[in-house]
């Protein structure tokens, strides 16, 4: 009887296992990856919706719709309560002028902020109650000449 050549196709014992690692090495890289992709979606999921819901109460803030005085602590929205809104007017050296900060953060389940935005405008200031400016409508335009502090604009020579 002829002895089996030990030359036989196939794999050895040693290829097996490297085959493996590399497959299970490989296995858990593309998992991180496709991890850090699924964070980087929610990120960017809520760095849109808070930019819009930032611009939408910064401009409702300025048309007077929403006020913002009574925005001083974390209101929620109506439509999704983990997402909250504070209004901050700071004096600006315009007199006339306020700086207007909308603040937008979004909570987790732990309640505790895991994303903001934060958008900061110059708007003209409310009128002080019982002052004569309460009584009109909306306070007269202001001219970027007055906002910088110049004076009102010389009449053009003839």
């Amino acid at each position: 009887m002829k002895r089996a050549d030990s030359k036989r196709p196939g794999f050895s014992l040693l290829e097996a296992i490297v085959a493996t690692g590399i497959f299970v090495g490989a296995t858990a890289v593309l998992g991180q990856l496709i991890q850090l992709g699924l964070l980087s979606a929610r990120s960017a999921r809520l760095a849109t919706i808070g930019q819009l819901r930032c611009e939408s109460k910064m401009e409702e803030c300025v048309a007077r719709i929403e006020s913002w005085e009574s925005a001083t602590s974390a209101v929620p929205f109506v439509d999704d309560p983990r997402w909250q809104w504070t209004a901050v007017a700071d004096q600006t050296e315009v007199p006339g002028m306020v700086r207007l900060t909308i603040l937008v953060e979004h909570t987790d389940e732990e309640d505790a902020p895991d994303f903001e935005v934060r958008l900061s405008r110059w708007v003209p200031a409310p009128p002080a109650e019982g002052s004569e400016d309460a009584s009109e409508g909306d306070a007269a335009p202001i001219t970027i000449r007055e906002m910088l502090g110049l004076g009102p604009a010389e009449e053009p020579k003839k």
